[in-house]
C-alpha cells in the first residue's frame, strides 16, 4: 500500500508540474478554445432554458452575495496557501496569503494556469524550492478534490443520483487516504496531524462556501425556487474537478458543462446548472479583478516612491 501511495504522488507531482504553462501561441489558443465553448453552452442554456421557470431577480440577495461570498472563498484560499507554506517549513501572515490568493485567481483569466502557478512561484521564491513548492501545491489540489468528492458524494446519492454518488464517495475516501500518506511524507511526525486536519478544515470550508454561492445565484436568480442544498453540494463538485484538470485556462466552459451534467443527474434541469455555474464565474471573476487591479497599483506606487527615495 505504501509504494501504490507513493507512486501516485509521484504521478501527481509531475502532472502538477506538467501543468507549467506551454507557448504562448497554445496558451492563446487554449483560451479561445474555452471562451468559444463557454459561449456556445451558454447560448444551448439559455435555450433549452425550461419555460415554466420565471426569472424574478432578488436583488437584495444577489448584492449580499456579490459583497459576501468572493470575500469568504478569498479567506478560504488563504487559509489554504498558508497551510501550504506551512507544509514546506515557511509560513506567511493572512493578509499576504489573501493577496497571494487574489492574484492567483485574477490570473486565471490569463491563458495559463494561474493560481498553481503563482502559488507555486511564492512558495519556491521564498526558499522552499520548486519541487516542494509544486509537491505541496499538488497535494492541497488532491486534498480539495477528494474533501469536495466526500461531501458531494452522499449530496448526490440522497438526490436520486446513487451511482454517482457512490462513485464520487469511494474517490474521495481514496483520494483523502492519498493527501493523508502525502502529508506524512512532507510534515514532522508531531504535526502531521494537526496539518492534515487543518486541511480537511479548509478543503470542506472551501467546499461548502462553493456550495452556498451556487444556492445563492439560483435563488437570487430566481433558478429554482426548489433547489435543496444536497443538490448545490453535488454541484460543487464541477469546480474542483474542472480546476483539477487544468486543460482550459481557469477550468473555462469545462466547470460550467460538468454542472450542467450534474444538475441534470440530481433532478434539476442541466441550464440550470450551466447558468448557476456560469453565474458564479463572472461574479467572482469581477470581484476579484477589481482588487487585484487595487493590489497592483497599490504596488506600482510603492515602488514608484521607493525609486524616488
Amino acid at each position: 500500500m505504501a509504494e501504490i501511495n507513493a507512486g501516485l504522488q509521484t504521478l501527481l507531482e509531475r502532472l502538477a508540474r506538467f501543468r507549467k504553462p506551454q507557448s504562448e501561441k497554445a496558451q492563446r489558443l487554449a483560451l479561445a478554445f474555452a471562451a468559444i465553448a463557454f459561449i456556445g453552452l451558454g447560448v444551448l442554456a439559455a435555450i433549452s432554458f425550461p419555460d415554466d421557470v420565471d426569472l424574478i431577480p432578488n436583488w437584495p440577495l444577489l448584492l449580499a452575495l456579490v459583497l459576501v461570498g468572493p470575500a469568504a472563498t478569498i479567506s478560504c484560499n488563504a487559509a489554504e496557501y498558508m497551510l501550504q507554506n506551512r507544509l514546506v517549513g515557511s509560513s506567511v501572515s493572512f493578509l499576504t496569503a489573501a493577496r497571494i490568493s487574489v492574484l492567483g485567481t485574477a490570473a486565471n483569466l490569463l491563458p495559463l494556469p494561474g493560481s498553481a502557478l503563482v502559488r507555486t512561484q511564492s512558495i519556491a521564491a521564498s526558499g522552499a524550492g520548486y519541487k516542494k513548492a509544486t509537491s505541496s501545491t499538488a497535494l492541497v489540489g488532491v486534498a480539495w478534490l477528494g474533501v469536495s468528492a466526500l461531501l458531494a458524494g452522499p449530496a448526490a446519492f440522497v438526490s436520486d443520483a446513487k451511482l454517482v454518488g457512490l462513485v464520487a464517495t469511494l474517490a474521495g475516501l481514496v483520494l483523502v487516504w492519498v493527501s493523508y500518506t502525502w502529508v506524512s511524507r512532507l510534515c514532522e511526525a508531531g504535526s502531521r496531524a494537526g496539518v492534515f486536519g487543518m486541511i480537511l478544515l479548509v478543503e470542506s470550508a472551501t467546499t461548502i462556501v462553493g456550495a452556498l454561492r451556487l444556492l445563492g445565484i439560483v435563488v437570487g436568480l430566481g433558478l429554482g425556487a426548489d433547489i435543496t442544498e444536497a443538490q448545490t453540494l453535488a454541484l460543487s463538485l464541477a469546480g474542483a474537478v474542472a480546476a483539477a484538470t487544468g486543460i482550459l485556462p481557469a477550468g473555462l466552459g469545462i466547470r460550467e458543462a460538468l454542472s450542467a451534467a450534474l444538475a441534470s443527474v440530481v433532478g434539476l434541469a442541466a441550464s440550470v446548472g450551466f447558468i448557476a455555474a456560469a453565474a458564479d464565474r463572472i461574479m467572482g471573476l469581477l470581484v476579484v479583478g477589481l482588487v487585484a487591479g487595487a493590489l497592483t497599483v497599490r504596488k506600482r506606487d510603492a515602488e514608484d516612491r521607493s525609486a524616488i527615495n
